[in-house]
């Protein structure tokens, strides 16, 4: 197998002292190599982030006009280089009582945190810490085993802890959430009966029964908002009708866009696994009829942090195979049912 890497990235500055001053005396990089190269009349000078196994920077002092043009903008004003650092607060509070100009403050993105600095000549540069693997940890005891929250086969349609698998890591409380979609049809992979579906009632998932994940408690019941025909979304309402299920101090199950007055349950009752609990609708911040689940660390929606879900008894397709009776995290792009015993 081939083996390759970037060894080197080409930083043009304007003077070689000048950006060793800033990136090793301010930035507390390491110089790894300086040379002189007489037949350029040139230095060699190589730099590394502390504890930097393989990618460097190559200090390129400009020699044309061209060359000085492009100082501080290799990219045409976007962030050029992104420094991972194992400490983010250690090296943001350092950075900056060193004079260091941060242009954007830190935030807490679904990748880690993370804020923006300017080297003296302009370049852009993250400051990241990505999220660490007990983040993402296995999930907590009730959200380990949980049963899918319907009957037949359905579509994994977001799902996953990246953004370019699951829109829903774009919000905290949303972190690992799931959107399902009924299928059918004589291919069984259809969502809808039509290829250009107008109305709700083309989409297989409405109407469908929305069932009980685990045992709980009620703790959240919306069923007022009207369904809306698809393509048209209600963004001040995005959950629409929903249930929230508490199954343990730090564990609240959501279950969001189900059918208007469909929900079968009230605050404070206990619900088991498998027991229905509305039906599948088109209310909310919702394309086309479909379940959305999310898991909350707090039992108000919209607050606190996502947290993993892991779903237990179930069948599954994935690029042409199958799995039986199967506990999987779930990517977007399965197709699953219950397990039929």
């Amino acid at each position: 197998m081939a083996e390759q890497s970037i060894g080197l990235v080409s930083l043009v500055v304007p003077d070689y002292d000048e950006a060793l001053a800033f990136y090793v005396g301010v930035l507390g990089f390491e110089l790894v190599e300086d040379s002189f190269v007489p037949e350029q009349n040139k230095r060699w000078v190589v730099i590394a982030p502390p504890g930097a196994r393989e990618s460097r920077l190559l200090l390129a002092r400009a020699s044309t006009a061209e060359q000085a043009s492009r100082i501080g903008n290799q990219t045409g004003g976007r962030v050029f280089l992104f420094l991972y650092t194992d400490d983010f607060e250690r090296d943001f509070r350092r950075y900056r009582a060193q004079g260091v100009v941060f242009v954007r403050e830190p935030v807490q993105q679904p990748y880690g945190t993370v804020a923006v600095f300017r080297d003296p000549w302009g370049t852009l540069w993250d400051l990241l810490q990505p999220r660490r693997a007990v983040d993402t940890e296995a999930p907590v005891a009730p959200l380990s085993a949980l049963r899918l929250p319907f009957d037949g086969t359905w579509f994994v349609a977001q799902a996953g802890d990246t953004l370019n698998v699951n829109h829903h890591m774009g919000v905290r409380a949303q972190w690992f959430g799931v959107d399902f979609a009924k299928t059918g049809g004589a291919s069984g992979r259809a969502l809808a009966s039509s290829t250009a579906p107008t109305g709700n009632d083309e989409w297989y998932g409405w109407d469908a029964p929305v069932l009980s994940p685990a045992d709980g408690t009620i703790v959240a019941v919306e069923s007022a908002w009207p369904d809306h025909p698809p393509g048209v979304h209600d963004r001040a309402h995005p959950a629409g009708n929903h249930v929230a299920i508490a199954l343990a101090p730090g564990a609240y199950l959501f279950l969001a866009h189900l059918r208007q007055h469909s929900p079968s349950v009230a605050v404070g009752d206990p619900v088991r696994r498998g027991q229905p609990l509305g039906r599948c609708g088109n209310s909310g911040n919702s394309d086309a009829p479909h379940l959305h689940v999310h898991a909350q660390d707090t039992p108000v929606l919209g607050d606190g942090t996502g947290q993993p879900m892991t779903f237990a008894g179930l069948d599954l397709q994935l690029s042409g195979k199958a799995f039986a009776n199967v506990t999987w995290p779930l990517i977007a792009g399965l197709f699953v049912s219950p397990h039929a015993a």
